[in-house]
């Protein structure tokens, strides 16, 4: 398995998912992080599967996951991923990161 590294903001989103949903079930909560870090791990061994979709950031990659969108980018030496934002895929993402 690749390296997995998280971003501080990455983290505060996952956070805030994860009581939205724990509001009716923290069982439902537990289960979409616990499938979520499997996403990941895939993501960490195959770091180049998901599309670049940013021109100003073209490191920058995406992945769905259910309402989600994973933003990460692949390390360097290419063995793993850096997890950078975990966002509504409802969510106007890309006036974020488009010119």
């Amino acid at each position: 398995m690749g390296r997995i590294l998280r971003r501080p903001q990455f983290l505060e989103d996952l956070r805030m998912v994860w009581d939205f949903i724990a509001r009716d079930s923290e069982d439902r909560a537990d289960a979409f992080v616990f499938e979520l870090e499997r996403r990941y791990r895939m993501l960490s061994d195959n770091p180049l599967v998901g599309p670049q979709r940013f021109p100003r950031y073209p490191d920058m990659r995406m992945f769905p996951f259910r309402h989600y969108i994973i933003l990460y980018a692949a390390l360097a030496d290419g063995n793993g991923i850096e997890l950078i934002r975990l966002l509504n895929a409802a969510r106007d993402y890309h006036r974020y990161f488009d010119d």
